[in-house]
């Protein structure tokens, strides 16, 4: 799918998205921090922090695959109309995110292998970033 006919209306600043991301991050700081008493309940632990920092992934990379082509009003329309999709995403995302957790988790185990498994965590922190930009931005420019 092209994106030809989108517009580069440029209605977000740099600071402006520097902002949101910091607001966004505060407000998933405050959620992890008044969240840990849920953490030592075994099941409660794998559920919060990745839906948090899901809901972090979300806000952040889809205002930024907007923010150079939908207006104000455009961007609140597409962040109430797909909720449920972009924080499910965001939370895969989130999931995906704690793969090289487990990388330096098994380092520990391994420390031999230390020298291949601390580029094998990077790349895979890398893999995910990427993929997971290039997913919100193809979703959210063709949901505009």
């Amino acid at each position: 799918m092209g994106f030809s006919t989108l517009e580069v209306r440029s209605t977000s600043s740099f600071w402006r998205s520097v902002a949101w991301a910091l607001v966004s991050t505060v407000l998933a700081l405050l959620a992890l921090v008044v969240s840990i008493p849920l953490w030592f309940v075994p099941p409660l632990i794998l559920l919060v922090p990745p839906l948090i920092w899901g809901w972090l992934t979300y806000r952040v990379m889809a205002y930024d695959a907007l923010s150079e082509h939908a207006s104000t009003r455009e961007l609140r329309t597409i962040f109430r109309r797909h909720p449920g999709l972009l924080v499910a995403d965001g939370r895969s995302i989130g999931y995906l995110g704690a793969a090289p957790s487990l990388v330096w988790a098994s380092g520990a185990l391994f420390a031999a292998a230390f020298v291949i498994l601390v580029p094998l965590a990077i790349w895979i922190y890398t893999l995910v970033f990427v993929f997971a930009s290039l997913w919100f931005s193809h979703y959210c420019l063709a949901a505009q």
